[in-house]
């Protein structure tokens, strides 16, 4: 249902009215969206140095922002998710710049309300299955990698604002940009799993706050969210489970508060 507002709220924002005919008719080099990204196509690439801007331009905005609050490492590591939602909000509203000067839409890059009960059902599924591989994959990395995670209480004010960027911000946002924009663009001049591995790289570098621990996991949970937006090529399932992946981890914050 948290997802279904989400959706319908950026559709609203984008102006997209989405029926069967819209998803059987290809629009500018997008195939229907049961066939994704055709990379094949005449259609003018996305430039990469718009992808590339995105990409290394989010962490690059992040680490700015911890040089001039002049705060320490361990206090900007136990708030990083405030600048964090900043920096996507920002890096959102450039991906929508260049979509629409591309003539494209977030449709055109996976965000499409076709069946959207049954993709966020099996997206809360594996979002389930996500958070219990996370929570092994971070207890390997920490054995043998540098990590600066804190697990200290947050004030509640701290909680609340962390499920608001976790629904604002960081379930569909992050979808959109490192999975919906990033793969289907880099596809488009590069192999997949190459477009997949960059994708996923820079992903795992919004998280360096938390070390190069969690930065090696969120880059694998990338490549594990990029097959599910390349076997769905629907961003509504992405959401869903990444939403359901984070939020034990705001459950948690909440009630040690």
């Amino acid at each position: 249902m948290l997802e279904g507002v989400i959706i319908l709220v950026f559709f609203m924002y984008e102006g997209i009215i989405i029926n069967r005919h819209n998803l059987d008719t290809p629009v500018d080099g997008i195939l229907p969206v049961s066939g994704g990204l055709n990379v094949n196509s005449p259609t003018k690439k996305f430039p990469l140095w718009q992808i590339f801007l995105i990409l290394l331009g989010a962490p690059a905005l992040y680490v700015f922002i911890f040089v001039i609050s002049g705060v320490s490492f361990e206090t900007f590591s136990n708030y990083a998710f405030l600048a964090g939602m900043v920096v996507e909000y920002i890096f959102f509203g450039i991906v929508l710049w260049f979509l629409r000067r591309a003539g494209k839409h977030l449709s055109d890059i996976g965000l499409v309300m076709d069946k959207w009960p049954r993709e966020v059902l099996l997206g809360l599924g594996l979002g389930v299955a996500l958070f219990m591989l996370s929570g092994i994959l971070i207890a390997i990395m920490e054995s043998f990698l540098p990590y600066a995670l804190s697990r200290e209480p947050r004030p509640l004010w701290a909680s609340l604002l962390f499920g608001f960027a976790l629904v604002t911000a960081f379930a569909p946002i992050e979808e959109i940009i490192w999975r919906g924009y990033a793969v289907t663009f880099l596809r488009q001049h590069l192999n997949v799993w190459l477009a997949v591995i960059i994708a996923s790289a820079t992903f795992g570098l919004m998280h360096w706050w938390g070390g190069v621990a969690l930065m090696v996991e969120t880059s694998i949970v990338g490549v594990l969210l990029s097959g599910l937006y390349l076997w769905r090529k629907n961003l509504v399932a992405n959401i869903a489970c990444h939403f359901m992946s984070d939020f034990p981890l705001f459950l948690f914050m909440l009630f040690a508060a």
